[in-house]
């Protein structure tokens, strides 16, 4: 089987992909949308204005890493695109064969992934204390004596 980077696509092709690619950006930006604006509603304190200020701002950099059109990218981004819910079998199902296999299959590793995302620990944001940090008894024992 050939390399992903080694497909070459068809002008009708990249009419389907780029309309596929335009419809997952437009849908997770109107959720993206919706979610800063109801957290803006479910909240009268006027800090929710930067809460909602971070998490655009954490959203904006997914969408940037996420979103590549470079067609020696495309089919996976189309694979996680396709796990995440935001393209739809339907609007890939005119790329040749070939094509829609690896789309699957960079799904599936898309789904493995994320899988095993789930099993890492949690990173700590804000509202997590910090854990207090004691002396090392080693490094306690290097100090010089009182004199």
């Amino acid at each position: 089987m050939r390399e992903m980077r080694d497909f070459v696509w068809s002008p009708t092709e990249k009419k389907v992909a780029r309309a596929a690619f335009d419809a997952a950006f437009a849908r997770e930006c109107a959720a993206i949308r919706l979610e800063a604006e109801a957290m803006l509603k479910r909240s009268s304190d006027p800090a929710a204005v930067w809460r909602v200020h971070d998490y655009l701002s954490e959203k904006r950099r997914e969408i940037d890493q996420k979103y590549d059109f470079r067609y020696s990218v495309l089919a996976s981004v189309l694979g996680r695109l396709l796990v995440e819910g935001w393209v739809r079998n339907v609007e890939i199902a005119k790329l040749k064969p070939e094509k829609i296999e690896w789309i699957r299959r960079s799904a599936s590793a898309w789904k493995q992934a994320d899988a095993s995302k789930r099993f890492e620990p949690q990173r700590r944001d804000a509202k997590t204390p910090r854990l207090k940090r004691y002396p090392s008894p080693v490094r306690s024992l290097r100090r010089p004596l009182p004199s």
